[in-house]
């Protein structure tokens, strides 16, 4: 019997329809830019040991749940490979430790926080290549100097994706802080902190968040699409933020600066924010050199508004070794680069070229290498076929 054209098109519609989606998806990720990103599927909750909340208040807790190590620098204790769904409470609890731990490659969810270390001794503890997710906070820390948080995913939490607190020289590297509805990463009370490389997108409140911190780094991070600030410093000194690229911030600036003193910002990128950088009132000494702003407007002051605003004192905008400042988008190229507010700051030295390479939009020529299959099963497809006949058994 003969098969009906019309199901033979339709067929070949659907083949057709498939392909392009298959083909776009392709050409999606080509043309978006590359992220540190890390899947919440790079760990399978499916590979996972399933296991109840933990609670640990002492050293000899880690051996009553038999959690494989001795505890040393060398051989830290390991709790690892498991899945923790708390939906009473909190995932994983750490107080009061001395022995060395690693918590890693987990899938934690919890009702409260996915992970809470506290009061644990200097430098003994790592937390990395976990999934911590629809919790309050992510990862929260107190009262545990020299912590190190790398490689998490804290995604999808109703508060901090990484909260630090009362923990000098913690490292915060590598992570992916997505979605959640406060902050992505928030330090305070705590100086010599490292907040380095990680990826902060679609966070509702702060991206970086210094609060009464001091004598800490912020670098190389990459923040996108937020409502608020990507970087906030509150009462904190001595801050040094470069190679941050800062993008798409639809409320308020990319940086804001507030109370705090002899900070640093320099080679840092602030592109497509409502307004680039904000010196908020008594704030002092802060130094701002090689950064690149571009398409940061305060629109509530006018489409031609300047892309920084200065109510401190005493803020400098050029670096005073070399005598460069900072790239404007929107300046002319002759003479100095007016910065808005009371303090009458000016850029005396403004760059013609960027520091840093701009967020660009998607590639200009779409790959051939992409669309050339897509237009040859379109062809064969779309040939008139012959008749086709299903053969009698």
């Amino acid at each position: 019997m003969k098969i009906k054209k019309s199901i033979v098109k339709k067929n070949m519609f659907g083949i057709l329809v498939c392909s392009v989606i298959f083909f776009s998806v392709i050409y999606t990720s080509y043309t978006t830019p590359a992220l540190n990103t890390i899947s919440l599927n790079q760990i399978s909750p499916l590979t996972l040991t399933i296991h109840e909340a933990i609670c640990i208040t002492c050293d000899q807790n880690f051996t009553d749940y038999s959690f494989p190590g001795a505890g040393t620098p060398g051989d830290p204790y390991r709790i690892e490979n498991l899945k923790i769904d708390a939906t009473a409470g909190i995932g994983i609890r750490i107080n009061g430790t001395t022995v060395n731990f690693v918590i890693r490659n987990c899938y934690i969810e919890a009702l409260s926080h996915a992970i809470v270390i506290k009061n644990t001794s200097e430098n003994t503890v790592t937390i990395e290549n976990n999934v911590c997710i629809n919790s309050v906070h992510g990862i929260k820390v107190e009262n545990s100097p020299k912590i190190t948080v790398t490689n998490n995913n804290c995604s999808y939490n109703m508060g901090s994706a990484i909260h630090i607190e009362k923990s000098d020289y913690s490292k915060i590297e590598n992570n992916v802080c997505s979605n959640n509805i406060e902050y992505g990463v928030y330090f305070r009370e705590s100086s010599y902190i490292t907040v380095y490389n990680n990826t902060l997108t679609s966070n509702s409140m702060i991206s970086i968040y210094s609060h009464w911190s001091n004598d800490s780094d912020i670098l190389n991070n990459t923040c996108m699409h937020s409502d608020n600030w990507f970087i906030y410093l509150r009462n904190s000194n001595y801050i040094v933020s470069k190679y941050n690229r800062l993008y798409n911030s639809t409320k308020w600036e990319g940086i804001l600066v507030s109370d705090s003193a002899n900070c640093l910002f320099s080679y840092n990128l602030i592109q497509e924010c409502e307004g680039g950088i904000h010196m908020a009132m008594e704030s002092e000494n802060n130094v701002f050199h090689h950064n690149t702003l571009i398409n940061n407007h305060f629109h509530l002051l006018g489409e031609d508004s300047h892309q920084a605003t200065d109510w401190g004192d005493g803020n400098i905008w050029y670096d005073t070794t070399s005598n460069e400042g900072n790239h404007w988008d929107d300046h002319d190229n002759e003479g100095e680069y007016e910065i808005l507010g009371e303090a009458n700051s000016t850029d005396p030295y403004p760059l013609s070229e960027p520091t840093m390479e701009p967020f660009g939009e998607e590639e200009a020529s779409f790959p051939f290498a992409f669309i050339l299959p897509v237009l040859i099963i379109a062809a064969l497809l779309l040939k008139k076929p012959k008749k086709l006949r299903i053969l009698k058994s």
